[in-house]
């Protein structure tokens, strides 16, 4: 499988253009704003991940302050090389996405502005830049999916780590090229060393685990039963499933301060050119309000004083100590375990 493309300068050159889209398929390269629009109301381009969790957030953004929304819809890595490659051409006002090191790459690049001190505090620490170019809205945590027709979660291991058991053999899924797995690993890696990364993921390997591509495959296999008993992967595409009546017979198993419970957080930040910084600074401020937290159904809210769904561990539960966040917007070192233990090739 082809590894992902490392977030550097070098690599963004190499991209002479990106598709966008206006939520019908691609398209050229966004134009600007016609004059006469512009100046009827505020405009804010935002590059954004997924269509279908950003533009009921973006919708209501627009009809509670007047701001239009145009988005860029795309892959976080894909959209972060782009705005680096256009440099100060770029349309961009704000950069929206589940990725750190997509974020981080745009902060390293001296592409995203400081954030207020008092949208930084809305946030706990541990889920914002520690230069303060981006803040957590939201994040997904990494789980353990078991199938509750043959495992009680008092049969599952204290730590993830014990899936590397022989008894373990052919009965574990998961994708090991999501970006959930990359960032268990590199938890992993900082807090418990290479070593037990390495002898992990050794481990997992020797128990022929069943690769799929995406986590709903994942549930899917555990659901079934067949050829999985458990599988990794993000909370959030289990609940969602579960909304619509599908594997009902499986469960989430949280790992509390933990590598293996490890939340991928989605960030904002706004483009430090912008000609918009008023209303790319209200969209930040809508984004960690209480009522845009609420508009998320299976994702954990960051903000301080919200809640998340019922049954799922709050952000300050699932926190890592000693985990530097950091670490988080370089996927290098997890990527090249991953290869060296055969996962990735």
């Amino acid at each position: 499988m082809k590894r992902r493309r490392m977030l550097t300068l070098a690599a963004t050159l190499a991209i002479v253009t990106t598709a966008c889209t206006d939520g019908n398929g691609p398209t050229a390269r966004y134009p600007a704003a016609p004059d006469d629009e512009a100046n009827r109301e505020p405009t804010l381009t935002v590059y954004s991940r997924e269509r279908d969790v950003a533009e009921p957030l973006f919708d209501q953004f627009e009809r509670q302050t007047g701001i239009k929304v145009r988005t860029r819809w795309g892959d976080p890595v894909d959209l972060a090389e782009q705005i680096i490659e256009d440099g100060t051409d770029s349309p961009a006002d704000v950069f929206y996405a589940p990725m750190s090191d997509a974020l981080g790459a745009l902060s390293a690049a001296g592409r995203l502005a400081k954030l207020s001190d008092q949208q930084l505090s809305r946030v706990p620490q541990a889920y914002r830049s520690p230069d303060g170019t981006w803040v957590g809205t939201t994040s997904r945590a990494h789980v353990v999916f078991y199938n509750t027709d043959k495992l009680s979660e008092d049969d599952l291991p204290d730590s993830i780590l014990g899936f590397a058991d022989p008894a373990w053999r052919g009965r574990i899924a998961w994708d090991p090229t999501s970006r959930s797995l990359q960032d268990a690993v590199t938890g992993l890696h900082q807090i418990n060393g290479e070593d037990t990364a390495r002898t992990w993921l050794d481990g997992i390997q020797a128990n022929e685990p069943a690769a799929f591509r995406g986590a709903r495959p994942v549930v899917d296999a555990v659901a079934a039963g067949e050829i999985a008993d458990v599988g990794f992967g993000s909370h959030y595409y289990l609940y969602d499933m579960q909304a619509d009546g599908d594997a009902t017979n499986v469960a989430a198993k949280f790992y509390p301060g933990n590598p293996a419970g490890l939340l991928n957080v989605a960030g904002i930040g706004i483009l430090n050119d912008t000609d918009n910084k008023p209303a790319a600074s209200a969209l930040v401020d809508f984004m960690l309000s209480k009522t845009a937290q609420r508009v998320y159904t299976y994702e954990i809210p960051l903000v301080k004083g919200t809640t998340p769904p019922k049954g799922i561990p709050t952000a300050d539960e699932l926190t890592i100590p000693g985990l530097d966040q950091r670490m988080l917007e370089e996927l290098g070192d997890a990527r090249r375990l991953l290869t060296d233990a055969g996962v990735l090739e």
